[in-house]
């Protein structure tokens, strides 16, 4: 049993892509896990492939920018496994538009809503059971898109960018109480790839491709650990050198 082993593990937008990495990454290593995100289906999938490689899981179906269905989900996770030692806040979404002038403010606070909002809901409502024990892990997942935002993407990028600023925050408020609070920044990633890149070698990234979910998993996997002990309040880049290529993006 490795050092996750036994915790209970909260995953927004754990149904597909990175967020379904991260849960059944969590999963293999022991952690009893509980995913959320607003479809069921893909939530099913991926509690039916962690149970059936013997793991522990439950879906909840949640708009995690809604206060009271985050206090369903997380009662809902207490109920069925205990309460949540390790918080991934995950759940995003984009609203892409051609141009910063055209982004409505509806799509606007919508994309905020979720990105952003949400990770505050989730961890406001994760952190008392955290501090009553004196230990928790919260990872948030932002995105490279912080520091280099592409055309007609402001939405995103300001939520994701104040992801990186709550993430230190969280780890200035929440330190002493043993919650090590952390964040990924990811570069671009296929969210269909499993075991190999599908990639062809013109992805504008040092290894000119992008990233496996699986790849990100791992690096949320150590930052939900006991061996995460001295890292604290940082956002870490995994992007294969995406910011550090100087290539114009990929179409």
């Amino acid at each position: 049993m490795t050092a996750r082993g036994g915790r209970v593990a909260l995953v927004t937008g754990g149904g597909q892509g990175l967020g379904r990495a991260i849960a059944l990454r969590l999963a293999r290593d022991g952690a009893r896990v509980v995913i959320a995100q607003r479809a069921l289906g893909p939530l099913a999938r991926t509690v039916a492939d962690i149970r059936a490689a013997g793991g522990e899981a439950l879906a909840v179906p949640t708009d995690v920018a809604a206060p009271d269905q985050v206090a369903r989900l997380v009662g809902a996770a207490r109920e069925a496994f205990g309460p949540v030692d390790i918080l991934v806040n995950n759940a995003a979404f984009n609203r892409r538009r051609a141009t910063f002038t055209a982004i409505d403010l509806a799509s606007w606070q919508e994309v905020l809503a979720t990105g952003l909002t949400g990770a505050f809901l989730c961890a406001q409502a994760v952190t008392p059971d955290m501090i009553a024990r004196g230990w928790g892990r919260i990872v948030n997942v932002g995105a490279i898109q912080a520091w280099l935002p592409l055309p007609g993407n402001a939405a995103y990028a300001a939520a994701k960018g104040g992801v990186v600023a709550l993430t230190r925050s969280l780890a200035v408020d929440l330190t002493r109480f043993g919650i090590v609070v952390n964040g990924i920044a990811p570069g671009p990633v296929d969210p269909e790839a499993e075991d190999a890149p599908r990639d062809g070698d013109d992805w504008p990234t040092l290894l000119g491709r992008r990233g496996l979910p699986r790849e990100v998993a791992a690096l949320a996997a150590f930052l939900a650990s006991d061996d995460c002990s001295f890292v604290i309040g940082q956002t870490i880049v995994c992007d294969g050198g995406r910011m550090l290529s100087r290539q114009p993006e990929h179409d």
